[in-house]
């Protein structure tokens, strides 16, 4: 045969060889997720290793996504930095805390896991693979959540619960007499005498993303803690909210001056009061039910006091 026809079908045999080679290259699949609001995992197979995480972008923008990347392991090696890994890994971020995603990359699948969408907008977004010149796209999408309605909420003292005290010193009084007499003042006076009540999440920022009919659920919280059992106010506090009031007291105390200078200041018994909580709420799209546990934590005077003498 010919030399110039036996390199014909040389140049034939590889250009079908390379075009066999990529046709059969799978690829990754699928290459749209669409979940509902309420969040989960789905898996990605590659089909092939090799790929690149290069970026996660914003669909609605276009803008590339920040937020922190992990080791396999589990060890974060970059925060707030734009979301990429050449290897093995972890990636977190979102658009705050009202959703989010982590995405974990082993080179042969993608598991993409997402938080509740508690916005008003689908959240959408892609994550940019490549390997080589080529680029290809997953695209995540989430669906608006139909909210949910609140059911009820129960108390219970477990272990670690209950009230503990400590002193915190109060407003100064300082006075120079011409002679003795007796003052009047307010041991509980000042800016900063609140109760300060707040509900901490076992799931974090997640358990206070849920989008509840009329925006807010206004709920009872323990008044005290009776023979071990929380005993219950009417609804007064947001869920999810802290709750800072004034502290309204109208203790006085009377205090024998001398005369000359003299400064006293009140000495003001504190409570930090813990207990567990357990919320249940119902999911307007499927009915089921969803549980929150936590702690609800409220720091307070308890109203005793003692006013002392500086000098």
């Amino acid at each position: 045969m010919p030399l110039h026809r036996l390199l014909l079908l040389f140049i034939l045999l590889t250009s079908s060889i390379i075009s066999c080679r990529k046709k059969d290259d799978p690829e990754p699949s699928p290459t749209l997720i669409v979940m509902e609001a309420e969040g989960g995992s789905e898996s990605v197979k590659l089909g092939s290793d090799g790929w690149q995480i290069a970026g996660v972008v914003n669909k609605s923008g276009g803008q590339r996504i920040f937020g922190d990347i992990y080791t396999p392991d589990g060890q974060k090696v970059r925060e707030n930095s734009l979301l990429e890994l050449d290897g093995p890994g972890r990636l977190e971020g979102g658009l705050g805390f009202d959703r989010g995603f982590s995405i974990e990359y082993d080179q042969e699948e993608i598991r993409v896991t997402l938080l509740e969408n508690s916005m008003d907008d689908v959240f959408s977004f892609a994550i940019v693979l490549k390997k080589g010149d080529e680029t290809k796209e997953i695209t995540i999408e989430q669906k608006v959540s139909q909210g949910y309605t609140f059911r009820d909420i129960t108390y219970s003292v477990e272990d670690g619960d209950g009230d503990s005290l400590y002193v915190k010193n109060g407003t100064r009084y300082e006075f120079n007499l011409t002679s003795p007499r007796q003052v009047s003042v307010s041991p509980f006076g000042g800016v900063d005498i609140l109760r300060i009540a707040y509900f901490k999440s076992d799931e974090g920022y997640n358990g206070f993303a849920m989008r509840v009919r009329d925006d807010s659920i206004v709920v009872p919280v323990p008044l005290e803690i009776s023979d071990g059992s929380p005993v219950l106010s009417a609804p007064r506090d947001l869920y999810g909210v802290s709750t800072s009031e004034p502290y309204n007291s109208d203790i006085v105390a009377v205090v024998d001056v001398p005369a000359g200078g003299a400064s006293f200041r009140s000495k003001q018994e504190w409570r930090c009061r813990r207990v567990s909580y357990r919320l249940t709420l119902t999911n307007n799209r499927t009915g089921e039910l969803r549980e929150i546990t936590g702690k609800w934590i409220e720091q307070a005077p308890t109203g005793r006091y003692e006013i002392v003498k500086d000098f």
